[in-house]
């Protein structure tokens, strides 16, 4: 009778060792670009900072089917992460709250990717004139459908392009 518990044991320890992936403090992941397009800039900070911070590419790029290695110390493992294709001020796609202590690799296909920005920030300086990152979770509570949404800097003198482009409702 008590090898067969011990036995058990040693079946659900096994099989709790291969049904989760494994949680580690390093926070370090690969960006995979599978997007079709050229990233030219990779921006990553802690979900909790308001600031996207430096480009993790500099002066690089990285081509489509191309990985780059992210370095991050370990402590936090939740990070928003944003790419930017072709040239700068291009298309991006966003991801956020990523845990990159699970996530290994980090894939952007492009298909989430918005259209231009009106300007790309300066290096290492949050985008935007008032600080901070701008990005926002539109939640509809209306009971109606939102088909446009047109957001832009106070300063500009146009609302700018439909953000949640033509096909999204």
């Amino acid at each position: 009778m008590p090898i067969r518990r011990l036995l058990l044991a040693a079946l659900i320890l096994i099989a709790g060792t291969f049904s989760a992936p494994a949680q580690t403090n390093d926070p370090s992941f690969s960006l995979v670009n599978r997007s079709g397009r050229v990233i030219h800039e990779a921006y990553v900070s802690p979900s909790s900072d308001t600031r996207w911070g430096q480009d993790r590419l500099g002066r690089a790029v990285l081509p489509n089917g191309q990985s780059f290695q992210v370095r991050l110390p370990a402590g936090s493992c939740a990070h928003d992460i944003r790419v930017v294709y072709d040239r700068a001020g291009g298309p991006s796609e966003e991801r956020r709250n990523v845990n990159t202590c699970t996530e290994r690799d980090v894939i952007f296909t492009g298909q989430q990717a918005r259209g231009p920005q009106q300007s790309s920030p300066p290096q290492g300086q949050p985008p935007g004139p008032g600080g901070g990152n701008p990005s926002f979770n539109l939640v509809n509570n209306s009971g109606r459908v939102v088909r446009e949404l047109f957001a832009s800097l106070t300063t500009d003198r146009n609302w700018g392009p439909n953000r949640l482009g033509a096909e999204t409702v």
